[in-house]
């Protein structure tokens, strides 16, 4: 069977895959799989098989628990890396509607994963009376199918607005690195 087919054959097997590329020196149990993604035990345990024999990942004995880890020499780490981290960044539109779903965002940047860079953040979300909740919720679905912890911040625009003009180290550090700017109604900034 073909390996490319192999491996996106399933929402579960692509996230297993993300979480896997994220933390290429760490090993993790089944259940440790199924609780961080809500999946089904048997679920998890047919997609690492698949992963298995397809060569991307091994399984190791970790306290005489089997424990699975990526393969460092498979043969498409790297595009598949890359292909992964693509598709993060295609969740744009995603990402602006339910940010806009928080209340008066004035200006939303992703970096981070969603650029394929390293950065301060992932996301920065600016503006007034944003919903703490809906922000959170965003950011924890957006890391349940990343298979990742986002890094964010949530600045009010007035707090935003007088680091910006006063160079703040932190605002500075995420202009510094590749971003993508998804809202910008800030006049004059």
């Amino acid at each position: 069977m073909d390996t490319l087919a192999i491996l996106f054959g399933s929402e579960a097997r692509v996230k297993l895959l993300r979480l896997l590329l994220w933390h290429p020196d760490a090993s993790f149990y089944a259940e440790q799989l199924a609780d961080r993604f809500k999946l089904k035990s048997e679920i998890v345990r047919k997609e690492l098989a698949v992963l298995v024999e397809a060569g991307v990942i091994r399984i190791k004995s970790k306290r005489g628990k089997r424990a699975w880890t990526l393969v460092p020499r498979f043969v498409l780490l790297s595009e598949l890396t890359v292909l992964l981290a693509a598709e993060a960044g295609s969740r744009r539109r995603e990402i602006i509607r339910r940010a806009k779903a928080a209340g008066k965002v004035r200006y939303l940047l992703v970096a981070g994963i969603f650029v394929n860079e390293q950065s301060r953040v992932d996301l920065l979300v600016v503006g007034e009376k944003l919903k703490k909740a809906v922000i959170e919720k965003l950011v924890a679905d957006l890391e349940l199918s990343l298979g990742r912890e986002l890094n964010y911040a949530v600045l009010e625009t007035e707090d935003y607005l007088f680091r910006l003009h006063s160079s703040d180290r932190f605002v500075r550090d995420i202009f510094d690195y590749p971003h993508l700017i998804l809202i910008d109604k800030l006049p004059g900034a």
